[in-house]
């Protein structure tokens, strides 16, 4: 029984790696390619927004932290997040323009 599953899964892998051809395996590595280009851009767009809101953000939560001292924590949660963002802005990768390597060229 082993047998003829280990036969079965060599023959639908055979069958799904010669289902593609040449120019979609391309197509689709430029596709992922793309999608991941747009994705990084999206998170540095909005990190670098949020690290742009941040001293405000800050300053109107530290004031109501001193207003009202139970909001310590969320003026410690506010600068934890603000800090975590920058981080993130100043690290995020730059996105590859060209598909995955390794990627069969036509």
């Amino acid at each position: 029984m082993k047998k003829l599953f280990a036969a079965i899964a060599v023959g639908i892998a055979a069958l799904a790696l010669s289902a593609c051809s040449t120019s979609q395996i391309q197509t689709a590595s430029t596709n992922v390619a793309a999608v991941n280009s747009a994705a990084v851009g999206a998170l540095t767009t909005t990190a670098a927004s949020v690290a742009a809101a941040c001293p405000v953000g800050q300053a109107v939560v530290t004031a109501a932290a001193a207003a009202d001292p139970s909001l310590t924590v969320v003026e410690v949660g506010n600068g934890v997040f603000c800090a975590a963002n920058k981080a993130i802005a100043a690290a995020a990768p730059a996105a590859p323009s060209t598909p995955l390597a390794g990627a069969p060229l036509q």
